[in-house]
Formats: structure tokens, sequence, C-alpha cells
């Protein structure tokens, strides 16, 4: 099968030309048919976005860290007391702080939950078991903000302890099911993985598109499954 809108050669089965990246198909008029070059400009801008909001996600995380480090180092913060008041600047500090951070990592999971299965769809899967271990984070930066105040408050040991279990219920139960997902999801992803390795080959082998993970003879710039341009091996 020749390619329409250049003549290329190509397998019947595919179905994007492996030189132009246009559809195959019986239709012809491809020049006045923009909504079918659209998909995959949006497809390729979809893991940029989850990679720059994840950078920005872990400079925060660190840059709130070292801001928590900073001001209880400091004597004239660390040694301040409120008057007539049980909680000192820095627990108040250190709570701000963490109660900041849950509200970044609970945002960044439903991000990452919305774009994952988008920006890699052969590994849906391993979305919700990243949005696990996050909760599981956010669980412990939760208990760190509130550990202090129970003492402050004087509930007692037994408050403390109520808290420990139920957050320990919780926390199993989360990485019960990423356990679940990772056990019953691994033999599908190893074909992937393997594919992907290709990719790292030398020049003059097959290419597995990082998109959908098929895998393209040499010399092919497009998929021949989806169509997304193929990354050119550097010599």
């Amino acid at each position: 099968m020749n390619c329409p809108n250049c003549n290329t050669p190509n397998d019947p089965t595919n179905q994007f030309c492996v030189s132009c990246g246009k559809p195959l198909g019986e239709q012809t008029s491809t020049p006045a048919q923009p909504p079918t070059a659209q998909p995959p400009a949006v497809a390729r801008s979809v893991p940029e976005l989850l990679q720059v909001l994840t950078i920005r996600m872990l400079v925060i995380l660190l840059g709130l860290w070292l801001l928590r480090v900073i001001l209880n180092w400091l004597p004239f913060i660390r040694e301040l007391r409120i008057p007539n008041s049980l909680v000192s600047i820095p627990t108040i500090i250190n709570t701000l702080i963490y109660l900041i951070i849950i509200v970044w990592l609970v945002s960044y999971s439903r991000t990452l939950w919305v774009l994952w299965p988008q920006a890699l769809p052969r590994y849906r899967e391993a979305g919700s078991f990243l949005v696990m271990l996050i909760y599981i984070i956010t669980l412990v930066v939760f208990y760190y903000a509130v550990r202090p105040l129970i003492s402050v408050v004087g509930l007692g040991s037994e408050a403390l302890t109520i808290l420990q279990v139920i957050l320990f219920i919780v926390a199993l139960g989360l990485l019960l099911y990423a356990i679940v997902i990772v056990y019953q999801r691994l033999p599908f992803w190893l074909p992937a993985i393997r594919q992907s390795a290709v990719f790292q080959s030398p020049a003059g082998n097959e290419v597995a598109c990082l998109n959908c993970g098929n895998l393209n003879k040499a010399g092919a710039t497009f998929c021949s499954a989806c169509g997304q341009p193929l990354a050119k091996a550097k010599a």
C-alpha cells in the first residue's frame, strides 16, 4: 500500500505512514483535514505537561522542606514563645508547612490520576500505583502535623494511639492495593519495557514508539500504529 500523501510504500497492516505520519486509508483528500493532525500535537503535549508538573512538585516539596529546616534552625524563632499559649512558634510553623505539603500532594495526585493514562497509556495502572504511594506519604505528613498538637492540647497518649492505629489501617489498605496492581499488571508491563529497551539500541534496528510501544522498521519516521513521530537515534 502506497501512502496517498507521499507515495511511500507501507505494509498493509500499517494505520499511519512511516514516512510522513499521515493516516492510511481510502480517504485521499488529506490536506483539508486538520483534525487528523491535531490529536498527535495534543498527545505530545501531555507527557511534557506531566513532566513539568512533576518537576514543579519536587521543587516545591524541596523548597518547603528547606524552609522548615531554616526556620527551625534560627534561634530567635526556635526560642520564641507566645504568652499564655501552649503552642510554640516552631510548632505552628511546622504544622502550617505540613498542611501546605499535604495540599500540594493531594493536588498533584489528582493531576497524576488524570494525565498519566494519557501520557503513558500502556502503563495506565502504574499511575494508580503511584497515586497510592503519594497517599501513603500524605498520611505520614499528616501524622507529623497532628502529633505535636495532640500532645499540646493534652488529649493524652490514648488519642495518639488511636490515631496511629487508624493511619496504620489506612496505609496498609493503600499499600495492599498498590501491590495488587503491580502483581496483576507486571506480566503486561514486561513486554512494553522490553520494547522500550529496543529504542536504546543502535541505529539500524527496529525502533519502539515511546507513545504506544509498537515496534517499527528501521528508517521509519512515524509510528505505523499511532502516527506519533519517532525520535531520531543520534550517531
